[in-house]
């Protein structure tokens, strides 16, 4: 079964790579998981947020994307943090709150990329919950107050 998984996996992504999109796919820990195994751990619990629990991040409008995985700051510091697992633990949230503020520190500030600690945000962000789910926003609430979060 495991075999075959992948082989169903490994098909996709040379076809997917062949086809031209603006990114490229590759395998993972999960190339051989079932569609069952993989939508086992997803756990995402929808909490919207109040108006005033949004957290409000603002770099500035640019008319032309950019491609932040190769572009730099002004400083010349990539911005980017490199991909990471979050494994079984449902916390995609505090991952994604992690980069999007690390980011935006370096990219407006035009420092070095500071990488703030998502298991302090998994651990601490007391209206998420952990593992099992929790808010982009209130994780970037909880960073705006606690910058000591760094994982350097």
């Amino acid at each position: 079964m495991r075999l075959r998984q992948f082989a169903l996996k490994h098909t996709f992504i040379q076809e997917h790579n062949q086809e031209g999109h603006s990114y490229t796919v590759g395998h993972n820990d999960m190339s051989d998981w079932t569609e069952e195994e993989f939508a086992a751990i997803l756990n995402y619990n929808a909490v919207e947020p109040t108006a005033d629990e949004i957290a409000e991040i603002y770099v500035g409008a640019t008319s032309t994307p950019i491609d932040w995985r190769t572009e730099k700051n002004a400083d010349g510091i990539t911005c980017m943090i490199p991909i990471q697992n979050q494994g079984s633990c449902g916390s995609c949230w505090a991952f994604s709150a992690q980069l999007s503020m690390s980011a935006n520190f370096c990219i407006s500030t035009l420092g070095n990329l500071e990488v703030w600690s998502v298991q302090e945000l998994v651990d601490c962000v007391t209206t998420c919950h952990g593992c099992n789910g929790g808010n982009v926003s209130y994780a970037c609430n909880y960073l705006k107050t606690h910058f000591e979060a760094t994982e350097h």
